[in-house]
């Protein structure tokens, strides 16, 4: 019995009134930057009246709903589709893409390769931009555009998806094969 009293005690002294205040478990920032929707083996098509333009596929992609955007990052690659024939025509990767949910342009960053299935040329820079309403890639950064019968290097970029119409804006050099 004495016991029992004991521990009654000890418990009664043992309860407080002091009111604590509760420590949020994470900051509201964090969650505010936080994106909507994660996806893991990502894939999507752009199309135009059931015209395939692109196809995109990355490891992973994160959807931010308010800012209107996509992330892309692990393994991207890109293959661009002709509006002719429906033919794929050349294909991009890089490390990274954001896509702009509301106009479907996209921005590719980081070891940018395109390359074209028609003539084998191949363009390598740091960031890429593919403009969804008009199918061209531009880039205001340094450019190498490696071809069958010439290398060009430059800055500033603008393109076709195919790799047959292009201009360089800045040429810093021109070596023939």
């Amino acid at each position: 019995m004495r016991l029992f009293i004991f521990i009654c005690l000890v418990l009664l002294f043992s309860c407080s009134e002091d009111k604590k205040e509760v420590k949020t478990i994470f900051a509201i920032d964090e969650v505010k930057d936080s994106p909507d929707q994660i996806s893991y083996d990502f894939s999507v098509y752009f199309m135009d009246s059931s015209i395939v333009k692109a196809y995109l596929k990355a490891d992973r992609a994160r959807i931010y709903e308010k800012q209107k955007e996509t992330k892309l990052d692990s393994h991207v690659v890109v293959d661009f589709y002709s509006k002719e024939n429906g033919k794929k025509v050349s294909n991009l990767r890089s490390d990274s893409v954001t896509i702009d949910d509301a106009t479907k342009n996209m921005i590719a960053m980081g070891n940018v390769v395109v390359v074209s299935d028609s003539n084998k040329t191949t363009v390598r820079t740091s960031i890429l931009e593919w403009h969804n309403d008009t199918r061209k890639l531009t880039s205001n950064q340094y450019v190498k555009i490696i071809s069958p019968d010439q290398e060009i290097e430059g800055i500033g970029f603008e393109s076709d998806e195919t790799l047959k119409n292009y201009t360089i804006y800045k040429v810093k050099g021109v070596k023939y094969k």
